[in-house]
């Protein structure tokens, strides 16, 4: 799995001070929630190695149809009951389309 650091200025004011895209190297399907929920620890371990976190949680936060194809899903990463980091990843037709991490830590 590779983190892309990303140019997070546009989400300054929202109080996102880092952005990453996630690359997986090989093609991952998420037929349902189980799934989705293995992707989000996968992403949240690497994230929070990178953030220096010892200690964390992730929660669902929810996940919504886009058109026809697409789903969106939302989880949320919490150390001591802070929100710390957001991943939010798309599928395309069940396969891993898109997978995007935005943080306050720096």
């Amino acid at each position: 799995m590779e983190f892309i650091d990303v140019n997070a200025e546009p989400l300054l004011l929202k109080g996102v001070k880092k952005i990453y895209y996630v690359r997986y190297p090989k093609k991952i399907y998420i037929s349902d929630i189980r799934d989705a929920w293995i992707v989000a620890n996968q992403v949240a371990y690497k994230i929070s190695q990178i953030l220096g976190l010892e200690e964390y949680t992730v929660d669902f936060k929810d996940n919504e149809d886009i058109g026809t194809d697409y789903i969106l899903y939302r989880f949320r990463i919490y150390a001591r009951d802070r929100h710390l980091a957001s991943i939010r990843f798309v599928t395309k037709e069940n396969a891993l389309y898109m997978i995007v991490v935005t943080t306050s830590l720096t």
